[in-house]
């Protein structure tokens, strides 16, 4: 990774809150997961955890350690690789395919918070689903960390993303 792709990299980690924070459950199951993965880190807000991991660990780290594995434990190749395919072809998934993809919701903290939409938020980092009408659900836009893994993190972890 160049310095100028980390500089990106370290702007998106900065102020995309889910780019991480998305895909641990919130603080409580982020907190977790860093914690049962051995990764060093002061709790506070976001924003200071955030800063303090990108000056103790660095952004490439993040990526490696954190962001990838999140990444790969919640959202299966096989779904991933849909995803991929319809942002390379410009597409927002339909609701019933969304429905029909593979999503690992073993988050503690989520569990018991289906309610309206809680379904669905599993998948707010890569897709933002609309539940303001219970009977008219649909998917709304891409997430914050679509672009940022799909335009940035898989062409430099190509590796480590499959």
């Amino acid at each position: 990774m160049d310095t100028k792709q980390s500089m990106r990299l370290e702007s998106y980690f900065l102020n995309a809150q889910l780019f991480l924070w998305g895909l641990g459950g919130g603080q409580k199951g982020t907190y977790r997961w860093l914690e049962r993965h051995n990764i060093s880190f002061e709790r506070g807000k976001y924003e200071r955890v955030s800063s303090h991991l990108k000056d103790t660990i660095g952004i490439g780290r993040i990526i490696e350690e954190i962001i990838i594995p999140l990444v790969r434990e919640r959202f299966p190749k096989e779904t991933r690789d849909y995803l991929r395919e319809k942002w390379n072809n410009h597409k927002l998934p339909e609701l019933f395919e969304v429905n029909k993809l593979t999503i690992n919701d073993n988050f503690e903290e989520l569990k018991g918070k289906e309610g309206v939409g809680g379904q669905y938020r599993l998948w707010r980092p890569f897709l933002e689903i609309s539940t303001q009408n219970p009977t008219w659900n649909y998917v709304e836009r891409w997430g914050q960390l679509a672009p940022i893994w799909f335009l940035e993190i898989e062409d430099i972890f190509h590796d480590a993303t499959k």
